[in-house]
């Protein structure tokens, strides 16, 4: 519930204006993908989904149910662009850093972005342009750690990345998008969550999360010992998009090598889908209602429910209320 939280704020940003750096005569950096120059190794969990689909596409009176729409008035003035209008965001969780990325509208460059940005900063703030259309801030945030910013200019569409935290995945994501690092080493193609990315595919908001899983099913390390679904899982990513009118699909995969346990790893998953659907949160985000189908393989095992949209965000919107208010304020 964090990370869908979490998801709405994917920069603070700001709407001063600064002349814009010039196009290089370099190739163009390659921004058509933000998961292909986001960094892979050592991302923990990821959000990734386009707010343009969500906002004007079927779920929008759904979205705008569990967001406002002054909170998400609030939050462009805020970010310097429309979130609204991004076609695609990113959000990934490292062990010390979080991670966010946009693909910013059309007609929208990075610079009011950057200097918003730059406005939270606490000084010394330092300022570099490795390359005349990479411009990148840093300084230390309010709430003690560092932070970075980075605005791409693209005619493959114009991006902004930030870090908080430790700073590194913001320079893999410049070193990424320059053909500076080798395409390997970004969420994309990472072994585990690349492949669930692929899965999840045009999904409006997936998920994803490496295993082990205990803590993110409410349980311990111990608790592994003698689940083989816990035991023998990569990773996960549960997708969201909107189904026949009025519904919202969820579908998850898990990842892992179960081999012939697949069939032991499946029940493993309906009790806890059951245990889930039981529970107070399952009640009020509509699950115990909801239709499910379990299949499993030597690789994977996949779920799918068929929930009631207006009665899942609606849910949501009482489970993350207070997240949701801070995001906007």
């Amino acid at each position: 519930m964090r990370a869908a939280a979490f998801a709405l704020v994917l920069l603070g940003c700001g709407p001063p204006h600064r002349a814009e750096p010039p196009k290089p005569k370099s190739a163009p950096l390659d921004t058509s993908s933000l998961t292909a120059i986001t960094q892979g190794p050592g991302a923990r969990w990821a959000v990734v989904g386009s707010p343009r689909a969500i906002f004007s596409g079927p779920l929008a009176p759904h979205a705008s149910k569990l967001v406002p729409g002054a909170g998400l008035d609030k939050l462009q003035a805020r970010f310097g662009f429309d979130l609204r209008a991004a076609s695609s965001a990113v959000m990934v969780g490292f062990a010390a850093t979080t991670f966010y990325a946009a693909r910013l509208p059309d007609g929208t460059a990075p610079t009011p972005a950057l200097e918003a940005f730059e406005k939270r900063l606490l000084a010394p703030i330092e300022r570099s342009t490795p390359r005349p259309d990479l411009v990148r801030v840093i300084g230390g945030l309010p709430m003690g750690v560092r932070g970075s910013a980075v605005g791409m200019w693209s005619s493959r569409g114009d991006a902004i990345v930030a870090e908080s935290g430790r700073l590194g995945p913001a320079v893999a994501a410049m070193a990424l998008a320059a053909g500076k690092l080798s395409p390997d080493r970004s969420l994309a193609r990472d072994k585990t969550l690349g492949p669930l990315l692929a899965w999840a595919g045009t999904a409006d908001v997936t998920v994803l999360a490496r295993c082990p899983l205990a803590e993110a099913l409410g349980g311990t390390a111990d608790d592994e010992k003698d689940n083989v679904l816990l035991q023998e899982c990569l990773g996960v990513a549960i997708a969201f998009r909107a189904g026949a009118p009025g519904k919202l699909t969820v579908a998850a995969r898990i990842s892992g090598a179960w081999g012939k346990d697949a069939a032991i790893a499946e029940d493993e998953l309906r009790a806890t889908l059951a245990r889930v659907s039981a529970s107070d949160v399952g009640r009020v985000l509509g699950i115990r209602d909801a239709k499910s189908e379990v299949h499993a393989t030597a690789t994977a095992i996949d779920a799918t429910l068929t929930l009631d949209a207006a009665v899942f965000s609606e849910g949501l919107g009482r489970v993350l209320s207070q997240q949701i208010g801070d995001a906007t304020k």
